[in-house]
């Protein structure tokens, strides 16, 4: 590899760093910071090129997913859809529960379904899939997030938020910075 390619690359890692996401031996990796963002970062890996800018109304995300860095009760990892600038729904693993939550607003989230589930493995790559089914109106999303193949928790939204792209993140409540990998990312049918 020439030495202006390997410095172009080397940028492009530190940049995405600073997002909030980098790849590592081909994962995608979020870091977060408390005090920083309040504790949340977001990215969105390579292969989600073809739902940026806008995914459609109805699909479905899978994705492997750890935490690397921070305790399980301290990180919260997941997946995103309809994401917009600070708006979203996030499909949330924290320790052993599941949770869905949608944001309209910085600072204005609404925990819309969760539920304590044991197909979470705090130790290990879980298998998350996110189904985000909406109608071209624009009139209700349901929402679901399974975990391992076992549905963990699913709702209806009858004021959905407006279609926007997808991502993945990582957050934390904690005093110490946490980190999460995810592989293996794929957009489809829900």
């Amino acid at each position: 590899m020439g030495r202006r390619r390997q410095q172009t690359r080397r940028r492009s890692l530190q940049q995405c760093k600073r997002a909030g996401g980098h790849y590592n031996n081909g994962a995608y990796r979020i870091y977060a910071e408390p005090g920083v963002d309040d504790g949340f970062a977001a990215g969105g890996p390579q292969n989600a090129s073809n739902v940026v800018p806008s995914a459609p109304p109805s699909f479905g995300i899978d994705v492997y997913a750890r935490r690397i860095v921070g305790s399980s009760q301290d990180v919260q990892y997941g997946i995103l859809c309809r994401r917009a600038a600070d708006r979203f729904y996030a499909f949330v693993i924290q320790n052993k529960t599941g949770f869905i939550v949608k944001q309209a607003s910085s600072g204005n989230s609404t925990i819309l379904a969760q539920a304590d589930t044991s197909a979470v493995d705090v130790n290990t790559m879980n298998h998350l899939s996110a189904s985000c089914d909406g109608d071209e109106e624009l009139t209700y999303v349901y929402l679901a997030l399974w975990v391992n193949g076992e549905k963990v928790t699913d709702v209806t939204d009858d004021k959905p938020l407006p279609t926007g792209t997808v991502g993945l993140f990582v957050k934390t409540d904690a005093k110490t910075a946490v980190e999460a990998e995810f592989d293996d990312f794929k957009v489809g049918k829900p």
